[in-house]
C-alpha cells in the first residue's frame, strides 16, 4: 500500500511540473518584441519585423523591470513582452530597462 501511495505521488508530481512547464514556454498568446508607440489606449510594436498594433485593457498589468509602471512609461525602443487575453486585448506588458526578458 505505501508503495502505490508513493507511485501516486511521484506520478502526480509529474503531472504538475510538465503542465505548468508547457504552459509557460509555449504560450501563444505571448510575444516578445519593442516598442514602437504607445498612443490613446493603443500600443504599437514591432515583432519579428512587422508592426502589429494592439488595444490595452484598461486593467491591464504593466511592469518595468519587475516594478508597476504605467503604459505611458513605454517609450520607443523599449524591449517589452505582451501578453494577450482572449479578446486580443493587452492583459499585461512587461518591460525590461535594464536586462533581456528571461527565456
Amino acid at each position: 500500500m505505501v508503495r502505490v501511495f508513493a507511485f501516486a505521488c511521484v506520478a502526480l508530481a509529474m503531472v504538475a511540473f510538465l503542465s505548468s512547464s508547457a504552459a509557460l514556454a509555449g504560450d501563444k498568446n505571448t510575444h516578445d518584441g519593442k516598442v514602437v508607440s504607445v498612443k490613446g489606449g493603443k500600443l504599437v510594436m514591432e515583432s519579428k519585423g512587422k508592426e502589429h498594433t494592439h488595444e490595452v485593457a484598461t486593467n491591464a498589468k504593466i511592469t518595468c523591470d519587475g516594478k508597476e509602471c504605467t503604459l505611458t512609461d513605454l517609450k520607443a525602443g523599449l524591449i517589452i513582452r505582451v501578453t494577450l487575453d482572449n479578446n486580443d486585448r493587452v492583459s499585461r506588458i512587461q518591460a525590461f530597462l535594464k536586462e533581456s526578458p528571461p527565456k
